[in-house]
This record gives C-alpha cells, sequence and structure tokens, in this order.
C-alpha cells in the first residue's frame, strides 16, 4: 500500500501518468524497482523521475496512512479486489480511494458527488454540510474529496 500511496502523492504524477506507469511496469511496487532509464521511458516529467528514484514519498506516505488509519479510514488501491468496479471502469480512475464508514454498502445506493473549492468560503461549508447531512437523511450515500492534513 505505501508504494501506491507514495505513487499517488508524487508531483507530477495525476492519473495519466499513474495509467502509463501502471500499464507499463505492472504495480506501483514495480515502479519503484524501476531504473531511471526505464521511467525516462515513459516520458514523466523530470522532478516526477527524481523523487520516484529517490523514494522521497515513502515516509510521507507511511504517516498518511497511519493518520487515516488513525481517523477511522482506510486506503483503497486501483489494483486490490474490495476497489469499486464501476470506478475502474472510468477514463481516469484515481489509484487510491480513502474510505470511512459503511462505504461498500453504500456502492449499490443513489450517489451524490460533493466537489468544493480549496478556499472555500464559511457560507459554502455551511451550506454543503447541511445539502449531505440531508441528503445523507434521505439514503442518498455522499462522495466527497479528503484530504488529511
Amino acid at each position: 500500500m505505501r508504494d501506491w500511496v507514495a505513487l499517488n502523492m508524487t508531483p507530477g504524477i495525476g492519473p495519466r501518468a499513474a495509467a502509463k506507469l501502471l500499464e507499463r511496469f505492472g504495480s506501483a511496487e514495480a515502479v519503484y524497482g524501476a531504473t531511471r532509464a526505464e521511467l525516462e521511458k515513459v516520458r514523466l516529467l523530470p522532478e516526477a523521475t527524481d523523487s520516484i528514484i529517490a523514494r522521497d514519498m515513502h515516509d510521507k506516505a507511511e504517516a498518511e496512512i497511519e493518520d487515516v488509519h488513525k481517523r477511522g479510514g482506510d486506503i483503497l488501491v486501483l489494483d486490490d479486489g474490495v476497489y469499486p468496479s464501476l470506478l475502474r471502469e472510468i477514463y481516469d480512475p484515481p489509484i487510491t480511494l480513502y474510505v470511512k464508514g459503511a462505504w461498500s454498502e453504500c456502492l449499490d445506493q443513489p450517489c451524490v458527488a460533493i466537489v468544493g473549492s480549496r478556499k472555500c468560503s464559511t457560507y459554502g461549508q455551511n451550506a454543503a454540510v447541511m445539502l449531505a447531512r440531508d441528503l445523507a437523511q434521505r439514503g442518498v450515500t455522499i462522495v466527497r474529496g479528503l484530504r488529511v492534513a
């Protein structure tokens, strides 16, 4: 799991670059076992290649995993058996998913994603909380982004 989270946190690696790496090397673990020359063939940003070679996100990934577990959450990775199959089929699926609660039971229910701004106003935060609470009380699954800080 550490390699998956580290790859997800690597500067310059988004869903498309991650997909290229996973297609070429087969797993996040294999990406970190690749040589510089092999990585350069994938045509990544130089800082992404440097970060992968240096494994400089591994300590941050370990801390992130620990923090998520302390908060009662879990992390799903693209190649494990519990990653939502429909999400895996989208064009650029995220390689890691942070989940909390009875998420596996909710996937067959109607879902609404709440996408917000990084610099949301207090009014916007309050409106999103009220909307999410009202929808959840009516049996709608709320999907939102999670940034562990």
